[in-house]
């Protein structure tokens, strides 16, 4: 076997394996010691390094927020985006915006090559309920209140705003009312 025009050494094989990119050509002889050289066939090896996929922010956020993912770019690529390993209708870019839970990777193909990065878990936390319900009549006289009243689950935290500023200290379930807003 030759390799861009010179003898590989030792390569007497009927069965040649290309590894690298260039011109391979095989000298054939016969029991009459005849030869002939074939002409060369050029290999190109296409090279896909390993992608890789990062974030552009957290991964853990509140519903009606989003992340972008974002894999290796390059010449002759593609892009199958896939949550928890089912392909995502749609998602064929270098990049992919996240607005449900899952496990978020990306296959990349160049030429005959593929290959897919790590995946990124995605956590899309519910947002709490915000209802206030008074306990009575919001319209009183000035020496009468109101209690207000928000919902309650586990790992609520409250903070009570009146006209968009925080009311100190009126951080539980619970806000009584003695002013107009």
């Amino acid at each position: 076997w030759r390799y861009a025009g010179t003898d590989i050494p030792g390569d007497i094989n009927l069965t040649k394996y290309a590894q690298l990119n260039g011109y391979y050509n095989v000298t054939v002889k016969n029991t009459n010691k005849c030869s002939k050289i074939s002409s060369p066939v050029q290999i190109i090896v296409d090279t896909l390094l390993k992608p890789t996929a990062t974030a552009n922010g957290p991964t853990t956020f509140c519903q009606g927020k989003s992340v972008v993912i974002n894999t290796t770019t390059g010449k002759s690529l593609t892009y199958q985006w896939k949550n928890n390993g089912t392909p995502i209708t749609g998602g064929t870019a270098s990049s992919y915006t996240v607005n449900v839970s899952g496990s978020y990777y990306v296959v990349v193909k160049k030429g005959g090559c593929i290959d897919s990065t790590s995946p990124i878990f995605v956590m899309v936390l519910p947002t709490p309920k915000a209802v206030i319900t008074p306990d009575g009549p919001t319209t009183f006289c000035l020496k009468d209140s109101v209690v207000f009243k928000a919902d309650t689950a586990t790992g609520y935290i409250y903070q009570w705003k009146k006209n968009g500023v925080n009311i100190s200290g009126a951080t539980t379930s619970i806000y009584t009312a003695k002013t107009a807003a």
